[in-house]
């Protein structure tokens, strides 16, 4: 009779115990859908400054906002509409990732961002199509045309590239002037690197022959350029190399070398 209890006291605590495990799955369950349900409009809280969204559908997870910019050295670059996914397995590692893509006329932009251990932040699969017209607004470079980005890798930690594997397209470069835009060519720009990134320029066509590249190390930087062809008997074109290249018989050599 005694062991005849026990065995009924023994499987109630063992039932008492299953309900209980049952019971944290419920719940667990309850709070994972009604995160998952949360609206999208929630990916604003946690939004860095000079990141701006407006008009949002879909939910936190897998959202959309019709309007997006950016700021960029206090100037705005826009987005347009913007669709992400957050992977919620990257939340249990601790390295949250998402995957984004946005559309502004005919620029295009997609890729996956990740934070990793010790403040790194990785690029993955990203491709990109953007008129150079921005850029002339962040750097006094009278320069035109598309670039087209195609980079499988690119890690960054403290601001500064560590590591990458990709390429970047200039597609009809051209030098803009007061008197016309003069005619550069289309160019390859190869990166690679682990630690030290390294950016070799590839001339695929043009009157401006251009080889080199660039080797940077943390925020150490060093450039060296060759440049010929053509397009380096336009004075005005000339005169602006002046300003960063020395004159060669065969074009110009550009060394640059300093601390971003």
């Amino acid at each position: 009779m005694m062991a005849a209890n026990k065995l009924f006291t023994r499987f109630d605590s063992t039932t008492a115990v299953g309900r209980k495990h049952w019971t944290w799955l419920g719940v667990f369950l309850i709070v994972a859908f009604l995160i998952s349900q949360a609206p999208a409009r929630l990916i604003g809280v946690g939004l860095p400054p000079g990141i701006a969204l407006e008009g949002y559908s879909g939910t936190l997870w897998r959202g959309s906002a019709a309007r997006a910019a950016m700021l960029i050295n206090d100037k705005q670059f826009q987005l347009g509409q913007l669709e992400w996914t957050i992977h919620p397995w990257s939340l249990l590692i601790m390295q949250p990732a998402v995957s984004l893509k946005s559309q502004w006329g005919s620029q295009l932009l997609s890729g996956r961002v990740a934070t990793g251990w010790g403040g790194s932040i990785s690029l993955q699969d990203v491709s990109a199509s953007i008129d150079m017209r921005f850029i002339r607004q962040l750097l006094p470079l009278y320069i035109g045309g598309t670039l087209q980005v195609d980079v499988k890798r690119l890690v960054s930690r403290d601001l500064s590239p560590v590591a990458a594997d990709g390429r970047v397209v200039w597609q009809n470069a051209v030098w803009t002037a007061r008197a016309g835009d003069v005619a550069l060519g289309n160019y390859v720009l190869e990166l690679s690197g682990e630690d030290r990134l390294n950016a070799e320029v590839i001339t695929l066509s043009g009157p401006l022959e251009v080889s080199g590249g660039l080797a940077l190390t943390g925020r150490d930087y060093q450039l060296n350029l060759s440049l010929s062809g053509p397009a380096t008997e336009n004075a005005g074109l000339r005169q602006s190399l002046s300003l960063l290249a020395e004159p060669v018989p065969t074009g110009f050599n550009m060394r640059l070398e300093g601390t971003l």
